[in-house]
């Protein structure tokens, strides 16, 4: 009996030991996974935890530096060396330069008109000029090229006169501009609005033309000031403000004398011509006046041109606001400026540059904004 139950725990044993080895071999154990190298990279982040991408890089700048659409380099027309109004332009072609890192080269020429058109025929990006050159410019009028109104527009207006003076030696017999008969006077200047409506007009209101003067060209302030030094003219017509530099060196050679107008000469100068406003120049100004002089002034600024970038010429205006004291400290006459009466008083039209700046710092009045829209209008233009 015991022999065969092992027997059938034998033949059991070796079944069980058939089927599994007939039924496949057990699944083997998984490796273990390798341990991570000093080099390996961390595993990505699951999608929903991902960090974003970093915005992209700022353009890079401009070869110069500077914002795009600036020049690199800028020139700024003035009148003749020695004019109290090529100061200014170079004062504030030196702010523009120091404070914006623009490259500016301020270009003398015989004149306001000269200076005016080479800027409006694109050979100067800003001018220093008159109201005269201006006003003509908005009525596309000659002697300004076809077309100025939509070039030239404002930048810098008020506190600024350009003084129109018929100055002589204080050793001379003219007194008065009904003295000037026959005498040589050296006021001509073709074309050039600030000086021929000028003295024409004053020459009228005495009952006198050209013909009753021996007319000369008129020169350069400097070399016109020699002129009347050495003895080559009676008199001399200039526009500039006061004290003029090349006067108080004149003077100080040869004490001169500004000759004063009656009233109704200033009369008649003003209503013939818009830009001019009287004025009265005090006793002293120059070495041998010893009496003031009632004489008119012509409004004068600093115009540009209207394509340049209105970032730019916002940037300008606040450069000059900023270091206002720079440009006051380079003539006597601009020791009161202030930016909010440089901002006003137009005689044309503001560039938008500009406008945007003196509109945001609450710097216009009523009146200059109404005389802009009167502008544009006058022009056919929005802006």
């Amino acid at each position: 009996m015991k022999k065969l139950l092992l027997v059938v725990s034998f033949m059991v044993l070796v079944s069980v030991l058939v089927w599994s080895t007939g039924c496949g071999a057990p699944t083997p154990s998984p490796k273990p996974s390798p341990a991570p190298s000093a080099t390996a990279k961390p595993s990505p982040e699951p999608a929903a935890t991902a960090k974003p991408s970093p915005a992209a890089p700022p353009p890079a700048p401009s070869p110069t530096g500077l914002p795009a659409g600036w020049p690199k380099a800028m020139t700024i027309t003035t009148p003749s060396a020695g004019a109290s109004i090529s100061v200014y332009g170079t004062a504030v072609a030196k702010i523009i330069e120091t404070k914006l890192k623009i490259a500016t080269a301020p270009l003398n020429t015989s004149g306001s008109l000269e200076a005016a058109v080479a800027m409006i025929k694109g050979d100067a990006q800003l001018t220093a000029t008159t109201g005269a050159e201006v006003i003509y410019a908005i009525a596309n009028k000659a002697p300004l090229p076809a077309g100025s109104s939509a070039v030239m527009r404002g930048l810098f207006w008020g506190e600024y006169g350009s003084d129109t003076t018929f100055v002589v030696r204080a050793d001379s017999n003219i007194n008065s501009i009904a003295d000037l008969k026959g005498k040589r006077v050296m006021a001509s200047r073709p074309g050039q609005a600030l000086y021929e409506d000028n003295w024409r007009a004053t020459l009228e209101a005495y009952g006198m033309t050209e013909k009753d003067i021996t007319l000369m060209p008129a020169l350069g302030q400097a070399e016109a000031a020699q002129a009347l030094k050495e003895g080559r003219a009676d008199c001399i017509f200039q526009a500039s403000a006061t004290p003029a530099p090349a006067y108080v060196e004149l003077a100080n050679a040869t004490p001169i004398r500004i000759v004063s107008l009656s009233d109704a000469a200033v009369k008649n100068v003003l209503d013939k011509l818009p830009w001019t406003m009287k004025k009265v120049i005090p006793a002293g100004a120059y070495k041998g006046m010893d009496k003031e002089a009632v004489i008119t002034t012509a409004l004068a600024g600093i115009m540009l041109r209207k394509d340049l970038p209105d970032d730019l010429v916002y940037a300008i205006a606040k450069a000059v606001d900023d270091n206002i004291g720079e440009l006051t400290s380079v003539h006597p006459s601009f020791k009161t400026w202030t930016i909010k009466g440089l901002a006003n008083t137009p005689y044309g039209i503001y560039h938008a540059g500009a406008f945007k700046y003196f509109s945001e710092k609450g710097y216009l009045t009523q009146d200059s904004i109404d005389k802009h829209k009167k502008y544009l209008t006058q022009t056919g233009q929005t802006s």
